[in-house]
């Protein structure tokens, strides 16, 4: 069996904290009509992870990498996620490594190497394809996958509002 790993990220930059979320569906579960996918179902069989000190580029690696731990043992997965930097890293791998994570412009190690290299530890160990999605469009007019995903990034906002109102003095 094939499964589907959604995950998102929310973040407050004044506070450099975020919330990681992710929701595994068997690929069949894509065959539902996008109408009758209920945003209270996905809310309850997301799993969800606070995570300090972090940017949005670094939750977003930090999502996927937790994820798909969490979820290792359900391969092959095929990650949906709307992070341009996640989508990018297998096709800037080769560079990174080639070059041993120095910028060839300042001769310093890059920002998140290290979080890069354990994803890339984990795509070694994992079979995991990952695929774009658009984020933030109209639901109304989505698919199954974009519905979903719409679904997902709300509760990561209602999640992360929850835990700001928590830390009010």
């Amino acid at each position: 069996m094939s499964w589907c790993l959604f995950t998102d990220g929310s973040l407050n930059p004044q506070r450099r904290i975020g919330i990681g979320i992710a929701l595994l569906v068997p690929e069949s579960f894509l065959e539902t009509e996008s109408k009758r996918i209920d945003a209270k179902e996905i809310a309850a069989l997301t799993r969800h992870r606070r995570i300090k000190d972090t940017s949005s580029t670094k939750l977003e690696v930090q999502t996927a990498i937790w994820a798909i731990r969490e979820f290792e043992d359900k391969s092959p997965i095929v990650l949906h996620t709307d992070s341009q930097n996640v989508v990018g890293l297998h096709a800037r791998r080769e560079r990174l490594e080639a070059n041993k994570y120095v910028s060839n412009e300042t001769g310093k190690t890059i920002r998140h190497a290290e979080l890069y290299q354990r994803y890339f530890a984990l795509a070694d160990q994992c079979e995991f394809t990952v695929r774009k999605v658009t984020g933030h469009s109209d639901y109304r007019y989505q698919d199954t996958v974009h519905r979903i995903f719409h679904y997902v990034d709300r509760e990561a906002r209602r999640l992360l509002k929850q835990w700001l109102r928590e830390l009010e003095p």
